[in-house]
């Protein structure tokens, strides 16, 4: 049986946002309807606990990004930013905070099938074909980092992000493979291996002292002490195999 999602819709007073309340209402799910001011939306989020928040980006503004990065400091659901007119700066600034940034659908018919399997719900097949094709594996590594609690303004964030998806793609983590795994992030990322494996231990390390205030490791880890850069790059490559197959290697409250 579908589980009933909780999800909030910015409403910018437009049709479309009356459309996604109704088709997330047909399948089931609950709809609340915000005004799309951060101060608005922030509060919801605080009081309804919601799985996903759709955005309506009727005009490109970088105040999303900065309210979205608050967002998911506080909380683990899923954002989907509809835009009517694309913008590079704002698709690069999602990505990195793993939002989705789509196209404004004609309606909101498959809107509920879509955000159920963003959250994890629908059949494996279904999951493996929305939640990691193409660069969605990426998005997934994105959601367990923040979830630990490192933020896209550690530097390495980026780094660590990369070396997960190349032991990911490499399906070994043995000790050899993973020296070999800061050269080759310092290659693709124009950086040297030094500070690659330092800004890695540095958002590791910050993750680990600030570890009570955030879902990753209180939920999916109880590790006695600070992960080493390798423990890390390990857990997260076997979490991405784990979801790849169907299974959480971390609790769905996580995610």
């Amino acid at each position: 049986m579908k589980k009933q999602l909780r999800v909030i819709v910015a409403d910018n007073n437009d049709e479309f946002a009356a459309r996604c309340a109704a088709g997330l209402h047909r399948a089931g799910d609950w709809a609340i309807l915000r005004c799309q001011q951060p101060q608005t939306l922030m509060q919801a989020v605080r009081v309804e606990h919601p799985d996903a928040l759709i955005l309506n980006l009727t005009v490109p503004s970088m105040e999303f990004p900065r309210f979205t990065e608050e967002v998911l400091r506080y909380s683990d659901l899923r954002i989907i930013a509809f835009y009517r007119q694309r913008n590079e700066s704002l698709r690069r600034v999602f990505e990195e905070q793993g939002v989705r940034y789509m196209p404004m659908p004609e309606t909101g018919a498959n809107l509920s099938d879509f955000v159920h399997l963003l959250c994890g719900g629908g059949s494996p097949q279904r999951r493996e074909t929305a939640v990691m094709s193409g660069s969605d594996a990426e998005y997934c590594v994105t959601r367990l980092l923040h979830s630990f609690g490192i933020s896209t303004h550690l530097q390495g964030f980026y780094y660590l992000r990369c070396a997960i998806m190349l032991a990911y793609a490499q399906g070994d983590c043995s000790c050899s493979m993973m020296r070999s795994i800061y050269p080759e992030v310092a290659e693709r990322m124009n950086s040297t291996t030094s500070r690659v494996e330092r800004s890695i231990r540095h958002a590791i390390t910050h993750a680990w002292e600030n570890a009570g205030q955030e879902p990753g490791w209180q939920y999916g880890l109880h590790c006695p002490h600070r992960m080493t850069n390798s423990e890390f790059i390990s857990f997260a490559a076997d979490w991405l195999r784990s979801e790849r197959a169907g299974r959480r290697a971390v609790p769905a409250a996580m995610f």
